[in-house]
């Protein structure tokens, strides 16, 4: 009798199982939410159904591309090139739209020439903070500090990060003595320090 329910609670952990691999989420950046490899392809497999029943949702080319991209982070089969073509078909897609101009930014890694649809993205959904940790990249890198306190001030006023993230941030920045020289890693602890740094002056 025990062996009969063990089997059948496994059949149903099963059934379970695969209808939450199976369910159309949103898809969110590694630094965000991390999933497995195998998640980011089967999300990218649903979003892209969505996009064959109608290929002008632009919330699905957001969470296809990001999908993709976190395929190639992750090791997947996915390479620059695959990426490329997806901004192309949104492109045609959905010209003009945030997601649009912030997918074609993004895809560039930062590339100072496609600021242009940083800006277009940041016009058209100034309250969106997507595109705040990019512009606070590329006004630190152009040495424009009032610009970079301007967008610390939209992510810490977004609350678009994890309160935990921002006083893990906080103890690590006040661990150290006046004048240290902190080494960070990624964007977790890194925008955060900016954003307390430009808040504090």
């Amino acid at each position: 009798m025990n062996k009969i329910i063990s089997i059948t609670l496994a059949i149903m952990m099963s059934f379970t199982l695969n209808a939450s691999e199976n369910k159309l989420e949103k898809v969110y950046s590694i630094v965000k939410q991390r999933n497995p490899l195998e998640w980011y392809e089967i999300q990218a497999e649903l979003w892209v159904k969505e996009l064959e029943k109608d290929n002008t949702n632009a919330d699905a080319w957001l969470n296809y591309y990001t999908a993709k991209r976190m395929e190639k982070l992750l090791g997947g089969s996915v390479n620059q090139q695959h990426l490329n073509d997806i901004v192309v078909d949104l492109t045609n897609s959905i010209p003009n739209t945030f997601e649009h101009h912030y997918i074609t930014y993004w895809n560039g890694n930062n590339d100072a020439n496609l600021y242009n649809h940083l800006e277009k993205a940041f016009e058209l959904s100034p309250e969106r903070p997507e595109t705040y940790d990019d512009f606070i990249t590329y006004f630190e890198l152009q040495r424009n500090t009032e610009e970079v306190k301007s967008f610390c001030d939209r992510m810490f006023a977004s609350n678009n990060i994890s309160a935990n993230i921002y006083a893990w941030n906080y103890n690590m920045m006040m661990s150290t003595e006046e004048n240290a020289i902190l080494i960070t890693n990624g964007d977790n602890d890194t925008y955060q320090q900016w954003c307390f740094n430009k808040i504090k002056t």
